[in-house]
C-alpha cells in the first residue's frame, strides 16, 4: 500500500490561528516543518499505516505531523493536525458542499508546492457567509426539505467556526481530491464556489426553487465525480 493511500481523495478544511513572534523554539521547529501542507500529511499518513505512536518518534517527525502552518499577509498561522478543538476536519471523495459556503471564487490558489488547489480566507470573512447563509437557511429552508444535507453541513460548519478566535484563516484544501477534478474540469473548484455562493443568494432572496435546482445539479455532478474517483 502507498502511503498516500490512507487517505485517499481527501479534502480538508482547516483552521490557522495565528503564531507570536515571541513562540518558543520548540513552537518554531513546528511551525518550520508545518510549512510544507505535504509533508505533514504525509507523515500523518506514516504514522497512521505504521502504527508508530508519538513517544516513539523522533522530534523531527514529531513536528513533521504536529500541525499545519501557513504564511498569509505577512503572518505566520498555525493548525494543530489534533487537537480537542478540532482545527482540522477531514472528508472522502467529494467536499461537503456546507465548507464551499465559507469561500469566494476569488479566495482560490494552487499552492506552489504541490499545486493543491486551495482556497483560503480570512476567518471574518468565513464567518460572515456562513452567518448569512445559516440566517437564509433557517428562514427559507427550516426543516431542510429543499437544501438537506447543505443546510446541516452549513450550520454544523458555522457552529464549529465559533470555536475559535476572530483573527485566524480558514483554509479549504481539495488535496488528494484536486488533481483528479481537474483532470476532469480544470474549472470546478472555482464553478463550485459560484454556484454555492449563488444558491445561497437565490434562497435568501427566497427564490427556493431556483436554490433547490441549483443544489440538486451541484450535488449530481459531484456524484459523478466521486463514482469516477472510486473507478480510477
Amino acid at each position: 500500500m502507498r502511503l498516500t493511500e490512507v487517505l485517499p481523495y481527501a479534502v480538508y478544511l482547516r483552521v490557522y490561528e495565528p503564531v507570536s513572534p515571541s513562540e518558543s523554539a520548540a513552537t518554531q521547529r513546528v511551525v518550520d516543518a508545518g510549512l510544507d501542507t505535504s509533508a505533514v500529511t504525509l507523515a500523518q499518513q506514516r504514522q497512521a499505516l505504521l502504527g508508530v505512536t508519538r513517544s516513539a518518534q523522533s522530534p523531527a517527525v514529531q513536528a513533521a505531523a504536529a500541525a499545519f502552518a501557513l504564511r498569509y499577509d505577512g503572518r505566520t498561522f498555525l493548525a494543530p493536525a489534533a487537537d480537542e478543538a478540532g482545527h482540522v476536519r477531514v472528508a472522502t471523495w467529494r467536499p461537503p458542499l456546507g465548507w464551499l459556503v465559507l469561500v469566494a471564487d476569488s479566495d482560490l490558489h494552487a499552492d506552489p508546492s504541490d499545486g493543491h488547489p486551495r482556497f483560503r480566507t480570512p476567518m471574518p470573512y468565513a464567518r460572515r457567509r456562513a452567518g448569512r447563509a445559516v440566517a437564509a437557511l433557517r428562514r427559507h429552508d427550516p426543516e431542510g426539505e429543499l437544501l438537506g444535507a447543505l443546510r446541516t453541513e452549513t450550520i454544523e460548519t458555522a457552529r464549529w467556526l465559533e470555536r475559535f478566535g476572530g483573527d485566524g484563516v480558514v483554509e479549504l484544501d481539495l488535496a488528494g481530491l484536486g488533481p483528479i477534478v481537474r483532470d476532469l474540469d480544470p474549472d470546478e473548484p472555482i464553478r463550485s464556489a459560484r454556484e454555492v455562493a449563488d444558491t445561497m443568494d437565490a434562497l435568501a432572496a427566497g427564490r427556493t426553487e431556483l436554490a433547490a435546482d441549483m443544489h440538486s445539479q451541484l450535488r449530481e455532478r459531484w456524484a459523478t465525480y466521486a463514482l469516477r474517483e472510486r473507478a480510477s
